[in-house]
C-alpha cells in the first residue's frame, strides 16, 4: 500500500476511535457542517474533521529547529505535511494537535506545551509526538537516535513520573518498532 493511502486510512481512523468534538471554535477550517440534509445526525456540540491541507516541504526546517534535531520518520513527516487536525485520542495514544495555520506553528506548539518538551532531558534524541492513552500521561516520543535507512525509528513511551520526579529516563515497554507500525494498528483498531 502507498504511503499517501496509508496516511489517509490513518486519518479517517480518527472519527472512528474519538467523538471529534470541537470545543472551541478557533478552526472554522475544521469545523463539520451540519446541514438539514443530516440533521439526525448533528450534535449538540459542533465537531471537527482533519483536513487536507497541503504544506510546504521547506516548513519542516521551523519544526526541526524548535525541537533541536531531525528528521523524523518519513511517514510522520507526510502526515503533518498533508494533513492538519486537531489532538485526537486514537485509544493507543494521544496524538498532539497539528492544527491549521501558517507553516508548521501549531504543531510546535502542541509540541512545545506538553509538559515534556521543556525537559532538556529528551531533546534531541526523544522527540514526543503524542502522550499515553487510556489516561496515562507518559509522552510517547520518536527515538530519533535510532532512525533506520528507511527513514523510520522506534517509537518510546517515557516514564513521566521519572522524569519530573527524578529528573531521569525511564523507557517503558511500547509495541511498536517504527511509526509505520503504529499508524497500521491504529487503523486495524478502528
Amino acid at each position: 500500500m502507498s504511503d499517501r493511502k496509508l496516511i489517509q486510512q490513518f486519518v479517517d481512523s480518527f472519527a472512528k476511535l474519538d467523538d471529534m468534538l470541537l470545543l472551541e471554535s478557533n478552526y472554522p477550517e475544521l469545523v463539520v457542517d451540519q446541514t438539514a440534509e443530516d440533521w439526525e445526525t448533528w450534535n449538540t456540540i459542533p465537531v471537527w474533521q482533519p483536513a487536507s491541507i497541503s504544506t510546504p516541504l521547506e516548513t519542516l526546517g521551523s519544526l526541526y529547529n524548535a525541537i533541536g534535531g531531525g528528521p523524523l520518520p518519513c511517514l510522520y513527516e507526510a502526515l503533518v505535511l498533508s494533513f492538519r487536525w486537531l489532538e485526537v485520542d486514537l485509544k493507543v495514544f494521544q496524538l498532539f494537535a497539528n492544527p491549521p495555520g501558517e507553516g508548521l506553528e501549531g504543531l510546535i506548539n502542541s509540541i512545545s506545551q506538553s509538559q515534556y518538551s521543556t525537559e532538556s532531558l529528551l531533546f534531541p534524541r526523544y522527540i514526543p509526538f503524542a502522550r499515553a492513552g487510556a489516561g496515562l500521561h507518559d509522552p510517547v516520543c520518536f527515538d530519533i537516535s535510532q532512525m533506520s535507512d528507511q527513514l523510520d525509528c522506534p517509537i518510546v513511551r517515557i516514564d513521566h513520573e521519572a522524569l519530573l520526579c527524578d529528573s531521569k529516563i525511564v523507557e517503558r515497554a511500547w509495541p511498536w518498532k517504527s511509526f509505520r507500525d503504529a499508524v497500521i494498528e491504529v487503523i486495524f483498531s478502528s
